[in-house]
């Protein structure tokens, strides 16, 4: 009676099995702790992570020249100018799709490339100015921005000519680098353009070099 023969089944009280029960839960609960909220460090993202994909940068330099998607060109004509085209029966206007804005005569840009790095490329537009004086105009049509060299070209009375020249200041990129501003001061006509604006008019109130006024370029690239 006081052994435990072979092949016989042992059975354990039932407040033992209850206490060793017990003792498993909190040893399991306890070791559950452990591994997932014990260690503050283990929990927390390396510094500069937030345990959400860092997004790629999109901003791009645009040092050089990229393909421009539009934009415009507006040319301001100087407050000393006008009185005197005025007193002499000069009108000037826009060409559609060029129209009057704001701040001046908006040309579009309808295509070309801008670099900023250095400050480079070609910008081709739309529509034009005309001048009229005495029943008489001429056209300025196909304008055509060295951006680099400051230097327009354009068809005056059915030829390209230099039309103009202006220095840019320094380019003012947007936030997100997709656009910029291109602000041009004491733009000059130019001697070449002269001969054929002032034969059109009947006129020699326009001569080289004249202080016009300034030209803004505000473009956006694709």
């Amino acid at each position: 009676m006081g052994g435990v023969f072979a092949g016989e089944t042992t059975y354990m009280p039932i407040a033992a099995r209850t206490i060793n029960a017990a003792r498993v839960v909190v040893i399991s609960v306890a070791l559950a702790l452990a591994g997932c909220g014990g260690d503050d460090e283990a929990a927390t993202p390396p510094s500069g992570q937030s345990g959400q994909p860092t997004p790629t940068a999109t901003v791009q330099a645009r040092d050089t020249p990229t393909e421009i998607a539009g934009g415009t060109t507006t040319l301001d004509l100087s407050s000393a100018l006008k009185p005197v085209l005025a007193a002499a029966g000069v009108e000037i206007q826009p060409l559609q799709p060029a129209r009057e804005g704001d701040a001046g005569i908006e040309i579009p840009i309808t295509g070309g490339e801008l670099g900023t790095d250095p400050l480079a490329g070609r910008l081709r537009h739309d529509g034009g100015i005309r001048l009229s004086a005495g029943g008489a105009n001429v056209d300025v049509t196909d304008v055509r921005l060295d951006v680099g060299k400051g230097a327009v070209t354009a068809q005056v009375a059915g030829e390209r000519v230099s039309l103009l020249s202006t220095e840019f200041e320094t380019p003012e990129l947007s936030d997100d680098h997709d656009s910029v501003v291109l602000r041009g001061s004491g733009a000059r006509l130019s001697d070449e353009a002269v001969i054929p604006i002032n034969d059109a008019l009947g006129t020699d109130l326009l001569s080289g070099g004249l202080s016009i006024g300034d030209l803004d370029v505000n473009a956006r690239w694709r």
